[in-house]
């Protein structure tokens, strides 16, 4: 890297990482919000978005899964553990930047990832060759990914290099291409945003 690209690189950890905060994780957040429940445990594979739901479905069989389905959905919405303590505090974490069911963080990181991409793209596609670097490892960071993930992000990055590789970022291309790697990804599709 040469000295400009450094600074460059420096000045925006030092200025903007600072004030992001820490990943929204769906699953954390569901397992924060049903972890005093009364009635039951909750499985967060029946709440899900639709490629967990599909995967729990597949996997239980349409009969079993529909019916653990809807008794939890039917349980949850009564439960008082659920309904009082988890969804209270869990609303304000929402709205807040701290806890397991904070959004504003995640938010901000990824807005903050559409001008580092636009800002070094050159030097991402680079790092992203080399499956190595601090411009992915802040690209890790700003794709909401926790903690931990850092290298299988590196390592899937450098296998979809051959796709990436000439996509410009006009109309956020990069971004979505990104973002479809990591729903594509059974790991990372659950520990990034």
């Amino acid at each position: 890297m040469n000295h400009p690209m450094t600074l460059r690189l420096f000045a925006f950890l030092i200025l903007v990482l600072p004030s992001v905060s820490s990943a929204y994780n769906a699953q954390k957040c569901f397992g924060f919000r049903t972890k005093h429940a009364w009635l039951r445990k909750y499985d967060y594979k029946y709440f899900g978005d639709s490629s967990m739901t599909w995967k729990a479905c597949t996997q239980d069989g349409i009969t079993k899964f529909s019916t653990e389905q809807s008794s939890q959905t039917c349980t949850i919405t009564t439960d008082p553990g659920v309904t009082t303590t988890g969804n209270s505090i869990g609303g304000l974490q929402c709205i807040s930047s701290w806890g397991e069911c904070s959004a504003i963080g995640a938010t901000q990181r990824l807005q903050e990832r559409e001008g580092f991409i636009a800002a070094n793209l050159p030097e991402i596609k680079e790092e992203i060759a080399l499956g190595k670097g601090d411009y992915l490892s802040v690209l890790t960071f700003l794709s909401a990914c926790n903690d931990g993930s850092e290298q299988v992000f590196a390592d899937e990055m450098q296998k979809q290099y051959g796709s990436l590789r000439y996509l410009k970022h006009e109309n956020g291309a990069f971004s979505q291409a990104i973002d479809g790697v990591i729903r594509s990804h059974p790991q990372l599709s659950q520990t990034c945003l």
